[in-house]
């Protein structure tokens, strides 16, 4: 056996198996602080475990049988991409299967000094059929949580289902961020924690879980690599997260010292001994060229697991759990019916095709049965339906779920939004909420916990009566709150009005000085379907009012607004835009109201004087009116004033006013008597500055 030289360098495994160029390094010291601070024993099981380990390298355990691993999966989501579907999570343990039995077909493709040496570990992994409670599972669990960030003690912070004991189940928790950043999944060494620890568990993003999906094929062996971690495997350059720094060793006797390799270096690697080629193609590199485990690592993980290694890895492969969890004599149950979209979207053009993927819980269907009432076609028997709209609306899908323990029916309304191709505006845009009608036909929420979204309210306004908020005061910790806009033609606006300028008004008062709430505008020219962020404030930069409030807030006054600008620029010759709304409400509970009001898309104004702008109260009343309406405006000094009436294509239709007026509060009738019923935008210019305001006449 060879010396072993390792050192316990740290006690968190970080694996980063993304692109070779882009590979970060572990948080290891503050980690290591962190653990330490709330676990006095941790660093002895660390250093109990290593002397253990080094015993478990010296004997070889009998082979033949094959070890069989119940699994399952916890999927933290919040509807979006990390709600990744049934099959991806299927594949995952499909390659999970292929790599811990040698049945990788690139196993051909193994350095001549190591192809004898590529072992079967004879170890495979099933999905558990049956729960903690003796309830049916498919092994897959969905929890719609804000926690969708796991922290550097692994725990996952809910509670009930989301906690399996380790010992009966190898858990994945399956989650959209992690806190180190780089790192693409970690777990720990077994018996760091002691038997029974919830934290013992392998986390992982979603983009790296399987090679559909969210994942790619380039990824697909991050799993691989993180259970060969949570069998007791080190990284073969030893216990660090830095390859390529210093020679090392992992105590496996046939896997050579090594520094480490983050590329696919095959030819010239016999860099630590000379003479000796190191193993690049292991599953423990960092090489992106993996192909195998050694009979030494083999070895060491059936060891680990025959011996329980003070983790109760014995205890999962025992006759006695495979029955309880149903990965022996599996349960047929009723499946509980669900279904998503292949890319997890819901928004499409008028023609596009959509495919659909069945999701159910509890079990697998063998019969599908689907309704898409507007669609072509209407109705399918596949397991993957593509489907088309060719008018704009929402349109609801019903989907029925069949195997011999039952059948379960699930419809979704207004589940897929499809959009014209054409844009809903083509000329100078304003919208005060006085009219439209939050959901209704320009504006659509999305809320992804609860009933708690945008509105449109009268309790406050920027200018009218009505403004957009969400009453955010009593919403869900951690909530996300999306407001869909109509499409605009910005080519055609900014053609007809250079340069074109993306406006709304704010109103935000923090409840504490801590609040970390957030508010972001995204934009789409693929009818939903991607989204580049255009606009983002957070915390202190989104609060519109000094200090903090332990009060739902409310605006009372001009100077509780600002206006905020979207940058469009980029996208100004584009001609059929969409823009979402999105707010993420407080993870501690640190939550307040906000409001939003005068959407503007329209000519960008130079030179305003926002303080100037706050105190000029611009109001349109009534609105809508048969009559007369009128523009009231304070001008603070006297000021040369031009009012004038566009059509919504853009064109002047009336010259109300072009004259001096003085300071004070001013008040203009617009005569609607000879107008057509309909929408048109007052400009009103003040020494030059335009403000804008959608007026309708009914």
């Amino acid at each position: 056996m060879k010396k072993i030289i390792r050192l316990v360098i740290t006690f968190l495994v970080v694996s980063v198996l993304g692109q070779a160029q882009e590979m970060n390094k572990c948080a290891s010291t503050e980690a290591m602080l962190k653990k330490a601070s709330t676990d006095k024993k941790f660093a002895k099981r660390v250093e109990e475990t290593t002397k253990q380990r080094e015993k478990l390298n010296s004997f070889k355990t009998a082979g033949g049988n094959v070890y069989i691993i119940p699994v399952v999966f916890h999927i933290l989501h919040q509807g979006g991409g990390e709600n990744i579907s049934n099959a991806q999570v299927e594949d995952a343990v499909r390659i999970l299967n292929v790599d811990y039995r040698k049945l990788n077909p690139d196993t051909t493709d193994i350095v001549t000094e190591f192809k004898q040496l590529a072992a079967d570990i004879e170890i495979e992994f099933r999905l558990a059929t049956i729960d903690p409670d003796g309830n049916c599972t498919n092994g897959i669990i969905r929890h719609n949580t804000p926690a969708t960030n796991f922290d550097a003690s692994y725990s996952y912070t809910g509670v009930g289902p989301g906690l399996w004991d380790p010992q009966k189940y190898l858990c994945f928790y399956i989650c959209k961020t992690l806190d180190f950043p780089g790192a693409a999944a970690y777990t720990y060494i077994p018996g760091w924690l002691g038997a029974g620890n919830p934290a013992d568990a392998v986390v992982s993003l979603h983009s790296y879980v399987g090679s559909i999906g969210s994942s790619s094929p380039f990824t697909s062996r991050v799993l691989t690599h993180e259970v060969g971690h949570w069998l007791g495997l080190d990284h073969v350059w030893g216990g660090t997260n830095d390859p390529g720094v210093a020679c090392g060793d992992d105590g496996v006797g046939d896997t050579p010292v090594t520094m480490g390799w983050s590329s696919c270096n095959l030819t010239n690697n016999q860099v630590c001994t000379p003479g000796v080629t190191e193993n690049v193609q292991n599953y423990m590199e960092y090489s992106y060229c993996d192909k195998m485990f050694t009979i030494g690592q083999k070895n060491l993980m059936r060891n680990v697991i025959a011996t329980g290694a003070n983790s109760g890895r014995d205890n999962l492969v025992s006759p006695s759990n495979l029955l309880a969890t149903g990965v022996t004599n599996p349960q047929v149950c009723a499946p509980v019916a669900d279904f998503i979209t292949v890319n997890n979207k819901y928004n499409y053009c008028t023609g596009q095709s959509i495919q659909f993927r069945d999701n159910t819980l509890n079990s697998h269907p063998t019969i599908w049965n689907w309704d898409f009432p507007g669609g072509t076609p209407n109705a399918s028997t596949d397991s993957m339906p593509t489907v088309s709209y060719a008018s704009p609306g929402l349109y609801a899908v019903s989907y029925t779920a069949t195997n011999t323990g039952g059948t379960s029916n699930i419809s979704k309304s207004n589940y897929i939004s499809i959009v014209s191709n054409t844009a809903d505006y083509s000329s100078v845009f304003n919208e005060g909420f006085e009219v439209s009608t939050i959901p209704g036909t320009d504006w659509i929420t999305e809320n992804s916990m609860d009933a708690n979204t945008w509105v449109e309210t009268s309790t406050a306004s920027s200018s009218g009566t009505k403004s957009a908020m969400i009453n955010n005061f009593t919403n869900t910790t951690g909530d996300i709150e999306v407001l869909y806009s109509p499409s605009f033609d910005l080519n055609a606006i900014n053609s007809a009005n250079p340069p074109v300028a993306f406006t709304f008004k704010l109103a935000y008062q923090r409840s504490t000085t801590s609040a970390n709430e957030k508010l972001q505008v995204f934009s789409s020219i693929n009818c939903g379907q991607t989204w580049l962020q255009r606009y983002a404030k957070t915390g202190s930069s989104l609060s519109t009012v000094a200090g903090t409030t332990t009060s739902a807030f409310v605006p009372t006054s001009a100077n509780d607004w600002r206006t905020e600008t979207v940058s469009v620029s980029a996208i100004n010759t584009q001609s059929n835009v969409f823009f979402k709304f999105v707010f993420t409400s407080d993870a501690a509970g640190n939550k307040n109201n906000i409001y939003i009001d005068d959407i503007n898309i329209a000519q960008s104004v130079v030179g305003i004087n926002e303080q100037y702008e706050n105190t000029l109260n611009l109001q349109l009343f009534p609105n809508p009116s048969k009559e007369t309406t009128s523009l009231q405006f304070t001008l603070t000094k006297s000021s040369d004033i031009s009012v004038k009436v566009l059509d919504v294509l853009g064109k002047e239709v009336d010259t109300v006013m072009n004259k001096k007026l003085g300071s004070g509060v001013q008040q203009i009738d617009l005569n609607n008597y000879q107008r057509s019923s309909g929408v048109y935008f007052i400009v009103l210019s003040i020494d030059g500055n335009r403000f804008i305001k959608k007026m309708i006449v009914e």
